[in-house]
């Protein structure tokens, strides 16, 4: 299984707003690099999407269930932050290894209020290195398996 690292609900807000310096302390403690993959969930207006970003294949990518348009910014974003941290770590970031992806072929909102489950969906799929292949009619049960498994302790 991939080594994992989720980043919290505030985490893009700020990076977006105040710059990766401001966040040096929130990885104060966590070297990112030991990780395969990043998840960082992400919130715009109105609706969420999954951002990722793979130290394996040298990718950073943003799954959006409603297929609206990529964030650029987002990409600049992400780069910076794995600059920085780089700088941090005594690393070197080489900015044209990394690729951007905007994946198309996967499972689609169709509705105004499944974002932050198909965003959960999106990185349990990933997590484990595979792609999602649940669909919209597939959130019922979705809602149950993480609803349980909260009861079991599991997350």
């Amino acid at each position: 299984m991939p080594k994992v690292l989720c980043m919290n609900t505030f985490f893009y807000k700020k990076l977006s707003t105040c710059g990766a310096k401001w966040l040096a302390k929130w990885t104060k403690k966590i070297n990112i690099f030991e990780y395969d993959k990043i998840f960082i969930p992400v919130h715009l207006p109105g609706h969420w999407v999954l951002g990722v970003v793979d130290f394996g294949s040298k990718v950073i990518s943003y799954w959006d269930s409603m297929k609206s348009s990529a964030n650029c910014a987002f990409y600049e974003n992400l780069r910076s932050f794995l600059k920085e941290e780089s700088v941090k770590r005594g690393r070197t970031f080489l900015e044209e290894q990394w690729l951007d992806q905007y994946p198309q072929d996967i499972p689609k909102q169709d509705n105004a209020y499944d974002c932050g489950m198909f965003v959960c969906m999106f990185a349990e799929f990933l997590s484990r290195g595979d792609l999602p292949t649940f669909k919209q009619d597939d959130m019922p049960s979705m809602r149950r398996k993480v609803h349980d498994q909260i009861l079991q302790g599991f997350i």
